[in-house]
């Protein structure tokens, strides 16, 4: 894989290095399993892939942050590029508890996922559990790559497979991985999860490590709080936390509520079935009006903003304000920082360039369902198959931003 520098990549090095510290060394207690048979309200999994050489490792800040009590359990499926995996309990006392090993493990393979979080409804059953997945993200591309297991990556259709074999959990976080808030991600895991939380733009544990403490509190305060006033508040951590911080201007988080991603599909199927009808309206807008919001990852809203602006159809008018409307009623709660702008929470991929052969290149997009059950990569290659209006750029870079490092 070729390794590019841009802009966002050199921006992401400085994240990363700014991040990134030498980790020491833990106080591990080998013992038993620690698994128990009472119920508590809630279990945390974390899913700490920093298998790669010179990673940060946030375990250790985690579980200077956070503790297990009566009302939530904390585990932790950590693998380093420089040891073996392993589960880890995090207990009463902020102490990390060694529960077993596992050898070498492919992080980026659904099995180790679904092991995972099999692992800790079985052992630490909870009524609400929240699984948090840390490393690289690319949107509908996936997360978690795995740089000592040939690179691979989960998915989106393993995350979601992982999730469905094991009965689901109530929220999901991507608590790292970058461009996560995407409306192809969110729609996948609709029947996998509740509620759903991540960055439609860059991320890194950065802006999670200020508000895991809060977090946390709030948990053993209110144990009974619900997963959508939850998934709320830690949105409202995120806007408490990150003014003021180092690179808090450019956060961008967000909790969706994954029941309505099926209309928020449906509504935009209808748009882009106009558009597919109407090729000379889709060109029109997107060569002489948002040509610029081809991107790769622009926001969903605001780009049917424009569309709308710029529209002179009343039947796709109309039919771009229902997709407007169904939007603004899956977000739970949306921040951005000053830097940025024009950040309503989800990102959709949109390339005017390199699409002859398709938005969603293989093997990423294997059994992703946003492709299947929307005609929006079928229209983006009929208007721009082998033309593109603006400048054309490295085909690799479709693929994983090599160097960015989400920290």
């Amino acid at each position: 894989m070729k390794y590019y520098r841009t802009p966002v990549t050199i921006f992401l090095l400085a994240l990363f290095f700014n991040c990134c510290k030498e980790n020491s060394n833990p106080i591990i207690i080998n013992t038993d399993d620690q698994g128990t048979d009472q119920l508590t309200e809630w279990t945390f999994l974390f899913y700490d892939d920093a298998d790669f050489s010179s990673a940060f490792d946030p375990f250790e800040e985690i579980a200077e942050r956070v503790s297990s009590n009566e009302n939530i359990n904390y585990l932790v499926l950590r693998d380093r590029y420089d040891s073996e995996a392993g589960y880890y309990f995090i207990d009463s006392s902020n102490q990390y508890i060694f529960l077993d090993s596992l050898g070498e493990v492919n992080m980026g393979d659904k099995a180790t996922l679904s092991d995972f979080i099999k692992y800790g409804k079985e052992n630490y059953p909870a009524e609400r559990t929240i699984l948090a997945l840390y490393d690289h993200g690319n949107g509908w591309m996936g997360a978690c790559w795995d740089k000592t297991s040939c690179d691979d990556n989960l998915s989106m259709a393993e995350i979601s497979g992982a999730l469905t074999e094991n009965n689901n959990v109530d929220i999901v976080m991507f608590s790292a991985p970058c461009l996560m808030g995407s409306i192809e991600s969110a729609y996948q895991l609709r029947n996998s999860a509740d509620f759903y939380i991540g960055s439609q733009d860059i991320s890194g544990f950065i802006f999670w490590r200020y508000m895991m403490a809060d977090m946390d509190s709030l948990l053993k305060a209110e144990p009974n709080i619900s997963s959508e006033d939850l998934s709320e508040r830690i949105i409202d951590l995120h806007e408490k936390n990150s003014p003021g911080r180092q690179y808090g201007d450019v956060i961008t988080m967000s909790a969706i509520n994954l029941s309505k991603m099926a209309d928020v599909l449906n509504t935009f199927s209808d748009v882009t079935e106009f558009y597919i009808s109407n090729p000379d309206n889709f060109w029109n807008l997107t060569f002489l009006r948002v040509a610029n919001l081809a991107d790769n990852y622009p926001d969903y809203k605001h780009l049917l903003e424009r569309m709308y602006e710029y529209e002179e159809s009343e039947e796709a008018g109309l039919l771009i304000n229902e997709a407007i409307n169904s939007f603004d009623q899956c977000i739970v709660a949306e921040y951005h920082g000053d830097g940025v702008e024009n950040k309503n929470g989800l990102n959709i991929y949109f390339r005017n360039s390199y699409v002859s052969s398709g938005l969603y290149v293989l093997p990423y997009a294997k059994d992703l369902e946003f492709v299947t059950a929307c005609k929006w990569n079928q229209l983006v290659v009929n208007t721009f198959g082998g033309f593109s209006p603006a400048k054309t750029v490295q085909p690799e870079l479709t693929g994983q931003y090599s160097v960015m490092l989400n920290r």
